[in-house]
């Protein structure tokens, strides 16, 4: 029985078969790539939808630019405490435990355009004293009956429909077209008319 290398019978298709081995391992270990951090990075499943791995540090903007562009925006509320509180997402969006839970079923989906299971109001008052409030706020107009009568609008009377007020009833956080003013109002006249 005679035995044949490769070499033997055919080295110039041995020789071309090397080459282009070569120059593919070359061109794919040369291709361009998108540097993210690795906890952000999307990949296509399966089914062509995007997995992203959430955590704290992860780059909010990825899946909510539309939110995110306000943070240089010094008239919307989060563009003014990124500005000038160099806050970031995770000071007040600090429920790591909810948005843990949010995210791990987020993969594929469109972001909702409201976080309503992560509330933040809780935040406000890590920064932002209820009686530093009240005082800077003491001589507000901005809520006035048409009487004229005024009133403080961190220092309400308490009551049933009151205490379930919270910073985001009168606070839009993320867009600056929503004047606080415009807002608050709102929220008082859904229940006390004009």
């Amino acid at each position: 029985m005679e035995t044949h290398s490769i070499n033997s019978k055919h080295p110039q298709r041995f020789i071309i078969l090397a080459v282009v081995c070569a120059i593919v391992t070359l061109l794919a270990a040369c291709a361009p790539t998108t540097t993210m951090p690795a906890t952000d990075t999307p990949s296509a499943s399966t089914d062509g939808t995007q997995v992203v791995t959430w955590t704290p540090d992860s780059d909010c903007s990825i899946c909510h630019a539309n939110k995110s562009s306000s943070l240089a925006d010094p008239a919307a509320l989060a563009g003014f405490h990124t500005i000038s509180a160099a806050a970031n997402c995770a000071t007040c969006h600090a429920d790591t435990d909810a948005l843990t839970t949010l995210h791990a079923d987020a993969n594929g989906k469109r972001p909702p355009k409201k976080l309503k299971l992560t509330g933040v109001d809780s935040q406000c008052s890590t920064c932002h004293k209820q009686a530093d409030l009240i005082e800077r706020t003491a001589d507000s107009k901005m809520l006035a009956d048409k009487d004229g009568k005024t009133i403080n609008p961190h220092a309400v009377p308490s009551s049933d429909s009151h205490d379930k007020l919270t910073c985001n009833s009168c606070h839009v956080a993320h867009d600056a077209r929503v004047a606080v003013t415009a807002k608050a109002e709102e929220t008082c006249f859904n229940c006390h008319h004009q």
